[in-house]
């Protein structure tokens, strides 16, 4: 009978915090940033790369020529979402600012292309871009 007892509190504690884990995730967005570091030059790199939405961050130590790397960021529904890359080439540090994103109840699929001059180009698309 104690052992019943004990297997009855450990569902309803695992219910409990299955419920409470998923209520606490319904209040933010998933933004899976992709960026790409495009370049001819062999041996040109990007370094120190950030990844910022809301107040989730994302952090690389490089990114070699023609490289891509992903990174999931989540923030609250309620903030302003934009991103913002923070990156470095040959030594002089760049930032790039997205437009805020202007539906809150959407997750975002972002690619961001790098080139070897530091411009960047982006692509938002609801959900993921096909």
């Amino acid at each position: 009978m104690k052992s019943e007892k004990r297997n009855l509190a450990v569902l309803a504690l695992i219910a409990t915090c299955a419920i409470g884990c998923e209520h606490a995730r319904s209040d933010v967005n998933k933004y899976t940033v992709n960026v790409r570091f495009v370049s001819d030059a062999t041996g040109q790199t990007m370094e120190n790369v950030s990844a910022i939405v809301g107040g989730d961050k994302f952090w690389w130590p490089s990114f070699s020529a023609n490289e891509e790397k992903v990174a999931t960021l989540f923030s609250s529904k309620a903030a302003a979402n934009n991103v913002t890359l923070l990156y470095s080439i040959g030594g002089k540090q760049r930032s790039w600012e997205g437009a805020a994103l202007a539906q809150h109840d959407v997750n975002y699929e972002i690619k961001l292309t790098v080139n070897a001059a530091g411009v960047v180009s982006e692509r938002t698309c609801p959900s993921t871009c096909r």
